[in-house]
């Protein structure tokens, strides 16, 4: 099902990631949890809108042909009715590890959408109920260790924006995923602004790269 030894690029670690969300869609078309089931079929199945793009993306990244992969997934590809549960943020928190964590883990541990997973946790850190301490690892706040333990400080923007441009020319969406979320789309277009004013980023519509000057 793949063409090309590469896809699109991303580095090892990414491409284990990407390569991890969809395995996991595909196993959750048969899961027992409704609402896991229900968001891997629209992951499948959608023509446009947020679960197209997704499934796009990560087939693009992964060199995968999304018509070959549809059509051996056919058979397994009935739609079944929304469900009406819900997940919410507080619900989600009573069932985090008191022990540092990924949004992945996670989405396995409770069979639950990555893309999903990871809003949750966004509404949990604006709460401050959850924080970062470490690329793509959280924490519940309640289980931080004492003031006087080391802390793992948050990176620069802009720095890890330029971080995530050595390996290629990326679009903004692209660059989000590469550095996990940690800074929002907006906040990335911003710092990519003015590094194209500084001339240290070269903008050809719709890919962001660094000057080579400037790598």
């Amino acid at each position: 099902m793949r063409h090309g030894e590469s896809g699109q690029g991303g580095n090892a670690p990414e491409r284990a990631l990407f390569s991890a969300v969809v395995l996991q869609a595909v196993e959750d078309l048969d899961s027992t949890d409704e609402l896991a089931r229900w968001e891997a079929h629209e992951f499948f199945l959608q023509s446009h809108g947020g679960w197209a793009a997704m499934r796009q993306f990560y087939f693009g990244a992964l060199g995968l042909d999304e018509g070959k992969v549809l059509e051996k997934l056919r058979p397994r590809l009935t739609p079944p009715e929304r469900p009406e549960r819900r997940l919410t943020f507080d619900v989600l928190f009573n069932e985090l590890p008191k022990v540092p964590f990924s949004a992945l883990s996670i989405a396995k541990q409770t069979r639950r959408g990555y893309t999903q997973i990871r809003g949750l946790l966004q509404t949990m850190e604006e709460k401050s109920l959850v924080v970062r301490t470490g690329r793509g690892v959280f924490c519940r706040t309640d289980s931080l260790p004492p003031p006087s333990a080391p802390v793992v400080s948050k990176p620069n923007a802009r720095r890890i924006i330029l971080d995530a441009l050595r390996d290629g020319a990326k679009t903004i969406r692209e660059i989000v995923f590469a550095i996990d979320g940690e800074l929002d789309s907006t906040t990335v277009r911003e710092h990519l602004k003015r590094a194209v004013e500084e001339c240290v980023v070269d903008y050809d519509v719709p890919y962001w790269s660094l000057r080579k000057i400037a790598a």
